[in-house]
């Protein structure tokens, strides 16, 4: 799985997850940001992916796509569809019925509230490291 970091600029959860899209868009890992930004927010809509912390687990799901992982912190705090704020979002774009072993050792690892409380505080390298270390351990 491919581990990618951005930032991101909008100041709401859409322009957020929009400019999320354009970023995977240019980075040739999907084809329609708006696409991409609509799936969120139907999947937002089923229950909340806030796992605490600040930290939220967007995901979007589709045939074809190349699976990986963004690390993308928000320049402001961003009021989640469930009340929450968040600042950091782990973006995980995969194909249907991808569950790999990278992927269960980190979901793991979000579970623990002392390692998801380090990831909220570092810098995206220091997040990307961490999580590159829980992914290939």
């Amino acid at each position: 799985m491919q581990i990618l970091t951005t930032t991101m600029a909008g100041q709401t959860v859409q322009a957020a997850m929009t400019d999320l899209g354009r970023y995977f868009q240019e980075h040739a890992i999907i084809a329609e940001p708006a696409t991409f930004a609509r799936a969120v927010a139907k999947r937002e809509a089923l229950g909340s992916t806030y796992i605490g912390a600040g930290i939220a687990t967007p995901h979007y799901v589709a045939p074809g796509l190349t699976p990986t992982l963004v690390i993308a912190q928000s320049q402001s705090p961003l009021a989640w569809p469930d009340g929450h704020t968040v600042h950091l979002c782990l973006v995980l774009v995969l194909p249907p019925g991808v569950a790999d072993a990278q992927m269960i050792k980190l979901m793991t690892a979000l579970a623990d509230a002392t390692w998801l409380q380090r990831l909220s505080t570092a810098t995206l390298p220091v997040i990307q490291e961490l999580i590159r270390q829980v992914m290939e351990g």
